[in-house]
């Protein structure tokens, strides 16, 4: 049997669960193309307990490293980390989705946790494994030194077969040929078949 894009997505984070504390893979590919269930099927894999998503894109560096308030019993200020590290355990997988595209602070932030292992109190981090995606937005030659030196990149595209094999699995919708020749990941027009749009239309009709 062939081995899919997805299957090597997988396979490429399995790889690194052994030196977790020193290696952080980066899945790097269009959207829709199985990151966030090659990450789920990993944790599966290794008996994680959770994975906790930070989607790196959408959030502000309070939701990372937490954030300095006032204690009022105290009369001191105090630092709050934030409730997704906080709500890491032994085993868990911290997942940093849309790691490019993040505000730069935010970026730096991350960064920042994954360099120390640390939460911003200096409570270390349980043993987790962190693996990151992200959409292939930035060419590699843009990247900053201190990005490249704290991951390990990896390039995936979209993979038709897998695509019509996930949606056999969910719905056992089989799709036809042409309708599989006709995704894209991207397009000028406004509307345009996705690997992400034909498995959210398949399950919606199985629902």
């Amino acid at each position: 049997m062939a081995v899919t894009e997805f299957d090597k997505m997988v396979q490429f984070m399995d790889l690194a669960w052994m030196m977790r504390d020193q290696i952080v893979p980066c899945l790097v590919g269009p959207p829709g193309i199985g990151k966030t269930a090659a990450v789920q099927l990993h944790a599966k894999r290794h008996g994680c307990g959770k994975v906790v998503k930070i989607v790196a894109s959408r959030c502000v560096p309070s939701e990372t490293v937490g954030m300095t308030m006032p204690n009022h019993e105290r009369r001191s200020m105090e630092i709050y980390n934030s409730m997704q590290l906080s709500s890491l355990e032994d085993g868990d997988i911290l997942f940093l989705d849309e790691l490019l595209e993040a505000d730069q602070f935010v970026l730096s932030t991350l960064l920042t946790v994954i360099e120390s292992r640390e939460m911003a109190d200096g409570t270390p981090l349980p043993d987790i494994q962190i693996v990151a995606a992200t959409n292939d937005t930035i060419p590699p030659e843009q990247l900053k030194g201190n990005i490249r030196q704290r991951f390990m990149f990896e390039r995936f595209v979209m993979d038709s077969n897998a695509t019509r094999q996930y949606i056999i699995d969910k719905t056992g919708i089989v799709v036809p040929d042409e309708v599989l020749r006709s995704m894209k990941v991207e397009g000028s027009d406004y509307n345009f078949l996705t690997p992400r749009s034909l498995t959210k239309l398949c399950l919606w009709i199985d629902a």
